[in-house]
Formats: structure tokens, C-alpha cells, sequence
């Protein structure tokens, strides 16, 4: 029996030995760690033509020295810059985040990707999240036409509408394609009104699309241009 005891006890201190030897081991060696409380921004609504700018910060929680090999936007409309690439054990860094929402409406994402050494964050998503509003709205944001026969013409209908709180004047409007004829050049739109553009396109034998812009100017200084894309489907 005596043996037995001896025998539990000594395996029991061997246990713990080896406890005593991992547990220390493995607190030290946390390697680099990245936290960041807020990886999502909400920034609500705004007016097409703002930009948006926002910073994430992040803190190095390990104890080894965090790197960020690579920051990444989702866009061209999105910029991201990084503080510093190597943010030691304990210390902060930021990425400063800014948004183009010029050629953007209604529910907008966009993501920022960073690329770290930290095992359990290889590749960190940032998102900016919200809704841009528009003062000179087009409908339908893309005009498409057809199919229609080749040598036949096609009418499509572009609506501007005015939702902003000022009179609006929109001037200059102009096909990019050929055989392609305006109801109007421009007009004078009142706040909550529309101005109703019919768009005639003739084809031609042979073809089978046309793509193209309908381009104009306005007074309202977020909004001075308009591009409208229209595609054309032509059966032969």
C-alpha cells in the first residue's frame, strides 16, 4: 500500500512539474496579437458627392512585434492609409480611412483589408457602411433598350428629377453615339419636379449593340455632371 502511495505521489509531482514548466512557457509566447473594438463604421446618410472619413485604430495586445504587410480597399473610391507598418507589443495604430461617394447612391459597403502576421488575423475587414442620397436623380440610373430590329428606331424616356430643395437647371445635354436624337438639350426643374427627356435611336443593318453615354451639366454644385450610361440591343 505504502508503495502505491509512493508511487501517486511521485507521478502527481511529476505532473505538476510539468505543468509548472509548459503554463509559464506558453503566457510568454503570445506572439503578436491585433485588437480593434470598432472594425465597422456606420456613417449614416449622406449626400452623393461627400466624402466620408473616418480612422480605425487598432492595439497590439501580444508581446512580439505586429506587422501589416498590406492594406487593401475594395474600390478605387476608398483610400487607406496605414500610420506605421510594425506596431510594437502594447502600442496603437490607425488606418485612416476616406470614401468618394461621387458616382454612388442609395445602400452603400465598402471594406478595407489589412494583412498582419497575427495567426488569428492574417486578413482583418474594415467596413464603412451607410446611404447616399442623391439631389439630381436619374431614372433609370442605366437606360436599357431592345431588342429591336436592325434599320428600325427605338425610343427610350430619361427622367431627371429634382430633390433638392433649390431650382434646378440642367443644360447640355448630349448623346456620345451616332444617329441618336434628343427631345431636349436642358431645361428648368423646380424642387420635387421632373424633367421627362425622350431619347430616339435609329440602327443600322448589321448591328447588333451600341453603348453609350447621354452627358449633360446642371447648376447644383454637388452634381454638376451627368453621365447616364444606355445600351442598345439590336436583332439581326
Amino acid at each position: 500500500m505504502e508503495m502505491e502511495i509512493d508511487a501517486m505521489q511521485i507521478f502527481r509531482l511529476a505532473t505538476l512539474f510539468l505543468l509548472l514548466m509548459v503554463l509559464p512557457a506558453s503566457a510568454e509566447n503570445k506572439g503578436p496579437q491585433l485588437q480593434i473594438e470598432q472594425p465597422d463604421f456606420p456613417f449614416g446618410e449622406i449626400l452623393q458627392g461627400d466624402r466620408v472619413n473616418h480612422v480605425f485604430t487598432f492595439t497590439n495586445t501580444g508581446d512580439q512585434t505586429l506587422v501589416v504587410s498590406k492594406v487593401k480597399s475594395s474600390c478605387g473610391c476608398t483610400a487607406a492609409l496605414l500610420s506605421e507598418r510594425e506596431i510594437q507589443a502594447g502600442q496603437q495604430g490607425e488606418v485612416r480611412v476616406s470614401f468618394n461617394s461621387t458616382r454612388f447612391r442609395g445602400k452603400v459597403s465598402k471594406t478595407v483589408y489589412l494583412y498582419t502576421n497575427d495567426p488569428a488575423n492574417r486578413m482583418l475587414q474594415l467596413h464603412l457602411r451607410g446611404t447616399v442620397k442623391v439631389e439630381v436623380d436619374v431614372v433609370p440610373a442605366q437606360l436599357r433598350l431592345g431588342p429591336v430590329k436592325a434599320g428600325q428606331t427605338i425610343d427610350g424616356i430619361i427622367r431627371i428629377i429634382n430633390r433638392s430643395g433649390e431650382e434646378l437647371e440642367v443644360r447640355e445635354l448630349k448623346p456620345t453615339m451616332n444617329n441618336v436624337d434628343l427631345s431636349l438639350q436642358g431645361g428648368t426643374v423646380q424642387p420635387g419636379e421632373t424633367l421627362e427627356v425622350t431619347i430616339s435611336m435609329k440602327t443600322a443593318p448589321g448591328e447588333s449593340r451600341r453603348n453609350g453615354y447621354v452627358l449633360g451639366k446642371t447648376d447644383n454644385p454637388r452634381q454638376p455632371e451627368l453621365r447616364i450610361p444606355v445600351f442598345l440591343t439590336v436583332q439581326p
